[in-house]
């Protein structure tokens, strides 16, 4: 499990307590279902980071670490304050993002729009020593069907969004520095985008996309080729 999703289910888990939780009392965080996808550590350390780093919450209480606050409740529990939940509110909305917007959670023709972007920016950076290269907007050779499944105009500006939203996607998650996008014409096919990279950070996302890949194609196929399969029985169900 990622740090993304570690950190996430710290953040629900408070989130969840907040609404059952009467006002004006310190909130009690049971461990228990936490436990179960990290270290007593790593929980340690979470709930440290948010309350010293981000400042979301103050720590009133961790097992071991801080003495107990005189109330009634589970000894093995986190309490904490949150002191302005527009704060909290705003980190959610950021942990929601990094969580269900990893590689892991994004699906369908987002994920290959991110692949397909990806594949090109590693691809001019072999040829090149410098750390800012060109891809355009729209390929030549389409290099994945899904993105682009016909010949029309609508179908064209459908696939130039998805590229744009996967360059994007690359800027918001720190995969590279920045890009700029270089409008040709009143359609913007032939726009060129220049985009510029930290190579050790891109290198290392490029490495763990690819590991990703298989394994989430194989996880996509499987519910369409069940699916296939079942209308073929019916269908031949029907046929008898």
């Amino acid at each position: 499990m990622t740090p993304e999703h570690k950190i996430w289910a710290v953040i629900q888990a408070i989130a969840e307590t907040v609404e059952i939780a009467p006002s004006g009392q310190p909130l009690e965080i049971s461990p228990k279902e936490l436990l179960k996808i990290m270290s007593s550590s790593e929980l340690k350390q979470i709930f440290q980071k948010l309350a010293g780093d981000e400042k979301i919450l103050e720590l009133k209480r961790i097992p071991g670490l801080l003495a107990p606050i005189v109330l009634d409740g589970d000894e093995d529990a986190y309490w904490i304050n949150i002191p302005n939940f527009e704060a909290f509110r705003a980190y959610y909305d950021k942990a929601h993002f990094k969580f269900f917007g990893s590689l892991e959670k994004i699906s369908g023709d987002n994920f290959l729009a991110v692949v397909d972007v990806t594949m090109d920016i590693q691809e001019c950076l072999e040829v090149t020593p410098t750390n800012e290269i060109v891809i355009p907007i729209k390929r030549d050779i389409i290099r994945f069907p899904a993105l682009y499944p016909g010949h029309a105009p609508n179908l064209m500006d459908r696939y130039c969004t998805l590229r744009r939203i996967g360059i994007a996607y690359l800027k918001e998650n720190g995969h590279i520095r920045d890009y700029e996008i270089h409008r040709d014409g009143m359609i913007g096919w032939d726009a060129a985008v220049t985009i510029a990279v930290d190579r050790m950070e891109f290198t290392r996302f490029y490495k763990r996309l690819i590991e990703i890949y298989p394994k989430k194609i194989r996880a996509e196929e499987t519910p369409k080729k069940q699916a296939q399969k079942s209308l073929t029985d019916e269908e031949q169900r029907l046929l008898d």
